[in-house]
């Protein structure tokens, strides 16, 4: 029987982006971490889109 456990369950199945913390736009697209740019060239808006200054 396989282990249908989605894992940890933090993930909504829709892409997403983030600061990682140390001033860098992060970017998961349901699969891996891809590294967008610096957080002063872009930024995420209220409704966690992706902008650019």
């Amino acid at each position: 029987m396989e282990n249908s456990d989605p894992g940890d369950g933090d993930y909504s199945g829709n892409p997403y982006y983030w600061y990682d913390g140390e001033g860098n736009v992060m970017y998961f697209d349901g699969v891996e971490d891809f590294y967008i740019g610096p957080d002063n060239v872009f930024y995420i808006d209220e409704e966690g889109n992706l902008c650019e200054y």
